[in-house]
């Protein structure tokens, strides 16, 4: 028989002593030293380091019409990388999400984004208790829990690239302004840090959802132009607007997707005496000195409207961004500027010195213009030309000459499901549209296991050792109609053959069929299908043995989970799920997917989390032996009397600790965590800094 392990899970003053196995026979008759209460844990703590939020997401035009078919991703505000996202979904008909959405715990905000042109992008959004409730455009550009992010000067860098930045044009406001002091608002509502001008017009212009699906069909967030719309970017292709008959000419804000504050000014020329170098430019006039969105920096809002004036016929009207030159108070002029002319941009190669696309929406009879306010040739520039967005209307009819100015892209939907191509990943399947990913596309959540329940185990949870990540293929009602499980087994500390299986909160019968599971035993049987036959919920399992996942060549016990032994790569397991029909997202919660542990190939010993139930085919008549207080009466699962677990689950993946080495001796704040429900400390095993974590303890390899 394997040796005795004696080692103490001190949570508090707590312990759970146990031996490693080899059979399931016998019983460590060690007492645990526990608290004063005699719980290692509050009752009803169930050991999770994830919270479920109820997420309620409305999307809104600025004249409160919905916006349909658009996608929102939800971020951890410590990772906003775009493929870290923790949720993917997308409106409905009346512009909402409703989700639940699994975060770490401890979580009191996440980030919302929509990354579609004339919305806030990157909202931040308090967690109040398990919901956040959002809305992101509408009348008021944002509300609910949204949090507005402050204007700050502080660390704000000025981008010089030497000679560009210094020019002798004379930069204004519109007469009879003459300053930011007189010019720009410094009221309760417009405080003078947010930058908004007094000249604007009293009155927003309407931008409806039909002219942001154009926009955003045309210059989608993070899309280069040149990949998707190659002939914006033409030398043929006007960059400026040309008045051919006398009128007035307006300029309305759409959009923002910039970092940076910037200023939006504005130039004039005959159009057949082009200025030759931006000296030539003698005077120029500010639109907006502060480029940045409510919420997001500034406070302009959608359909936020400057008249720039009346120009004769055989007039030109050119523009310039001038990069993060608004301070709080003025307009810094000596910054790094971008030109609607190509020429007078500072990148050497004529390929990229295009920094406006200009657009004709001939069915809204106006023109698009959008910015992009990075040199071309920095790394980050990703050449999406909507950092500033908005559009020039002319007062008199075709006084805008539309040579050679692009028409709008309309959008094209190929398959008909109602979500544009350059939105739709899957744009020739109508019953696909999206993918979803839990915890993320790159990431991998992570279960561990001991295994030797309903005795104790020797608490290292490294019995079964499982990194996995879930991929959602969904359609464009939100309906999951695919689901994907990639699982990874990373060590088996263990003497005893171990199986995994999943429940899913589902029907059997929803279920058409599983395909890729490992099953080298006779002891699980299926359905047609490929469901665990006999099941009243769908339930697959990846492996029936971790021999046929992770073993040494030799059949030794341990595996990756001693440092002095070699380290085996698991073999990754991928199951794919097809369902008869969509299933609504919000019915494949991760939160209600039931992970467990078959103990030694006997199909009735499963090991569960903490508080899940068993599947239909568990030995009930296991519960309340040995050292297992479960007691289905009281709806407790999988708890030891004093209120320790025999499995795991972490919204990332974690070093476990090594062979013989209990979990709170390796991670140090484990017993404040489990003595407090999981207020204190809920980063006990993510966080690295000092104090957290004796990392000679963990398996490192």
């Amino acid at each position: 028989m394997k040796k005795h392990l004696t080692l103490l899970i001190a949570l508090a003053v707590t312990g759970m002593v146990s031996c490693k196995k080899d059979v399931q026979t016998g019983s460590d008759n060690t007492t645990p030293t526990t608290a004063a209460n005699g719980k290692a844990a509050p009752d009803g703590f169930n050991f999770k380091t994830s919270n479920e939020v109820n997420v309620n997401i409305t999307l809104r035009a600025n004249n409160d019409e919905p916006l349909s078919n658009v996608l929102v991703r939800i971020f951890d505000p410590a990772n906003t990388n775009a493929d870290e996202a923790l949720y993917t979904g997308m409106t409905d008909n009346a512009g909402n999400i409703q989700a639940k959405v699994n975060v770490p715990a401890g979580l009191s905000q996440v980030i919302i984004d929509p990354a579609y042109v004339g919305l806030m992008r990157n909202a931040i959004a308090k967690i109040n208790g398990s919901a956040t409730t959002v809305v992101i455009g509408g009348k008021t550009t944002f509300s609910g829990d949204i949090i507005a992010q402050a204007v700050t000067q502080k660390n704000r860098k000025i981008f010089s690239t030497g000679t560009q930045a210094v020019t002798s044009t004379q930069f204004v406001y519109p007469a009879p302004y003459t300053s930011a002091s007189d010019a720009i608002y410094d009221d309760a509502n417009f405080p003078l840090y947010l930058g908004v001008p007094k000249y604007k017009e009293t009155q927003r212009a309407n931008i409806t959802p039909l002219m942001l699906k154009y926009i955003n069909a045309s210059l989608p967030e993070s899309v280069p132009v040149e990949k998707l719309h190659p002939k914006y970017l033409t030398k043929k292709a006007v960059p400026t607007i040309n008045v051919i008959k006398t009128s007035e000419v307006d300029v309305t804000f759409i959009s923002e997707g910039a970092t940076y504050q910037n200023t939006l000014a504005y130039y004039t020329y005959p159009t057949n005496n082009p200025p030759k170098n931006a000296n030539d430019i003698k005077k120029a006039t500010f639109v907006f000195p502060n480029t940045s969105a409510a919420g997001s920096g500034g406070a302009l809002q959608a359909g936020d409207q400057v008249k720039l004036g009346t120009f004769e016929a055989g007039t030109t009207i050119a523009f310039i961004v001038l990069r993060n030159s608004w301070t709080g108070s003025s307009i810094q002029t000596d910054v790094d500027k971008f030109y609607s002319i190509d020429a007078f941009n500072p990148e050497t190669d004529n390929t990229i010195k295009k920094h406006t696309v200009v657009l004709n929406d001939d069915v809204h009879n106006h023109f698009v213009v959008g910015f992009e306010d990075i040199a071309r040739n920095e790394a980050i520039c990703d050449h999406d030309f909507n950092d500033i967005v908005f559009y020039a209307k002319a007062t008199v009819a075709d006084a805008i000459d539309p040579t050679d100015i692009p028409i709008i892209d309309k959008g094209t939907d190929t398959d008909g499901d109602g979500v544009s191509d350059e939105a739709d990943q899957y744009p020739n399947d109508p019953e696909r549209a999206f993918d979803s990913y839990y915890p993320s596309k790159t990431r991998f959540a992570q279960v561990a296991f001991e295994d030797n329940w309903p005795k104790k185990g020797d608490y290292d949870m490294n019995d079964l050792v499982i990194d996995y990540r879930y991929k959602f293929v969904l359609n464009a009602k939100n309906q999951v109609v695919d689901l994907q499980g990639l699982y990874v087994p990373i060590a088996a500390g263990a003497s005893f053959k171990n199986g995994f299986g999943v429940q899913f909160p589902v029907p059997a019968s929803a279920v058409k069929r599983v395909r890729g599971q490992q099953l080298i035993g006779n002891y699980i049987k299926r359905t047609a299908e490929g469901n665990e036959a006999g099941q009243s919920k769908a339930v697959i399992i990846p492996f029936d043995n971790h021999d046929a996942v992770l073993s040494y060549f030799d059949g030794s016990y341990f595996v990756n989970t001693k440092p002095e032994k070699d380290k085996v790569e698991g073999k990754r397991v991928t199951v794919t799920i097809n369902f008869n029909a969509p299933i609504d997202q919000s019915a494949l919660s991760v939160a209600d997917f039931n992970p467990f542990l078959i103990s030694n190939l006997n199909r009735g010993a499963e090991v569960h989390l903490p508080g899940y139930l068993p599947t239909d085919l568990a030995n009930a008549k296991l519960f309340g032996t040995d050292d297992d207080s479960t007691n289905p009466a009281a709806n407790r699962y999988y708890l030891s009397p004093n209120n320790l677990p025999w499995a795991i689950s972490y919204q990332y993946s974690v070093k476990y600790p090594i062979e013989g080495v209990n979990i709170n001796d390796a991670y140090l704040h484990f017993n404040e965590w489990a003595m407090s429900a999981g207020r204190q400390y809920p980063e006990w095993y993510t966080n690295e800094g000092a104090g957290y974590r004796d990392v000679s303890k963990l398996y490192q390899k």
